[in-house]
């Protein structure tokens, strides 16, 4: 995946994003047995709507922001509102199986 922004080094970055929309972490200190999920980001083409969508359930909000939620088994849900001219019908289009 082609990077498009990092934080720290190339060398040694604390967490960089892709193009494809993930974000990777580097926690040296890590001592787990797993590996782990910081949270996970979801663009949507009406961002208020999909946060009151969200009020339904036993959700709570997180200090990063009102679009960044805790769900119950801890999980942070990041909520981004996508630009205009239909980048998420864009996205949703795409073949991830097309040959290039």
């Amino acid at each position: 995946m082609t990077m498009r922004e990092v934080d720290g080094t190339r060398d040694a970055p604390r967490q960089y994003w892709t193009l494809g929309g993930s974000q990777f972490i580097s926690e040296p200190d890590f001592d787990g047995p797993e590996g782990r999920l910081a949270h996970l980001g979801v663009m949507c083409e009406d961002l208020e709507a999909a946060l009151a969508a969200t009020h339904t359930f036993d959700v709570s909000e997180m200090p990063q922001g009102r679009n960044w939620l805790r769900l119950p088994d801890g999980l942070a849900v990041e909520f981004i509102q996508a630009r205009p001219a239909a980048c998420v019908a864009q996205a949703l289009a795409i073949n991830p199986r097309a040959e290039a």
